[in-house]
């Protein structure tokens, strides 16, 4: 059965929950300019939505927690051509009841127990954005984003082959394992001194078995006298074609027993994919200084498919030298 391989894999992904706004901007840094932004986040799930869009909670009282330190940085080559990656360190753990599986002919039970734990460097996010609009209160800008896999275990099926405790060890994953490019155009407006709108697109290409996807930001902010800055918005992925299925996974809508209750009859088999879809609106407060400022942030996935329903909070700060 499946106690959340899928979901917590799916919900970390390289440490992509709270993408920093600057990562996604349109307006590049001047020439020779450096910003370090470090943040960290903690995240939660109780709930889930399956690879066939049903939503539920975890089965066995299932509970997941997450939580990453990132490191980033931005470079301007150019006033127009910026540059720019980050990594991650991640930490997520699982855990739900033992599931009791009955042995034929009265003997000793089988029990599983899906408890999990995993530490480790997420994916390393780099990017090049380079701003085709002259400088004002129009922004735009293009841009080519890249994610590469570190060296975690792979993720596979809960169940591999006739002994159902094969496998189990390797449900909790740190990412994919695959590469991603994604290019985007991304455009910001400013009608008021003390407004902001920014907007983006584009084609994440995901190789090596996972199905291509849309992705898409919407953001905005206001300002409130000098350092403060209050935003909100709504990101979403959506996978638009079937990637490679990767092993077996086994699921059940049976959420009210534990584990010595659940009948085997309500367990299912699903094909198991690294596809998924979220959407994501999120808020914050942006304190600004001279040469720093502190991100406070939450967000939540809203709706998905193949994904937890997942919150976080997370804190950051941006140095510019």
């Amino acid at each position: 059965m499946d106690h959340g391989s899928v979901r917590p894999l799916l919900f970390l992904l390289a440490s992509l929950l709270l993408p920093t706004s600057a990562l996604a901007s349109p307006w590049t840094m001047p020439k020779g300019k450096v910003a370090v932004q470090i943040g960290a986040d903690v995240q939660f799930a109780r709930k889930e939505w399956l690879i066939d869009g049903r939503f539920q909670r975890y089965p066995l009282q299932g509970r997941y927690f997450g939580a990453n330190l990132r490191i980033g940085a931005r470079h301007g080559i150019t006033d127009r051509l910026e540059i720019g990656g980050r990594i991650s360190i991640t930490h997520l753990s699982y855990d739900s009841d033992e599931l009791v599986m009955p042995a034929e002919g009265g003997g000793e039970p089988t029990i599983i127990s899906f408890d999990r734990r995993a530490t480790g460097p997420g994916d390393v996010q780099l990017y090049g954005r380079y701003r085709i609009s002259k400088p004002g209160r129009v922004a735009a800008a293009i841009g080519l984003e890249a994610k590469l896999p570190t060296g975690y275990p792979l993720p596979r099926g809960t169940f591999i082959g006739d002994d159902p405790t094969a496998g189990v060890g390797d449900d909790v994953a740190i990412g994919d394992g695959q590469l991603d490019l994604t290019p985007r155009m991304h455009l910001g407006f400013v009608p008021l001194d003390f407004w902001f709108v920014r907007m983006a697109g584009g084609i994440r290409f995901r190789f090596f078995g996972p199905g291509q996807q849309l992705v898409g930001e919407v953001k905005t902010g206001f300002k409130l006298g000098k350092h403060v800055l209050v935003y909100g918005g709504v990101d979403a992925e959506h996978s638009f074609t079937d990637g490679k299925v990767i092993g077996q996974t086994f699921v059940t809508s049976d959420v009210e027993s534990n584990g010595e209750q659940l009948d085997p009859a309500d367990i299912e088999t699903l094909d198991l994919r690294l596809d998924r879809s979220a959407l994501r609106p999120a808020g914050g407060v942006l304190l600004l200084f001279a040469n720093w400022e502190l991100d406070i942030g939450y967000q939540v996935i809203a709706y998905g498919r193949n994904i937890a329903q997942t919150q976080a909070i997370s804190l950051g700060v941006t140095v510019k030298p």
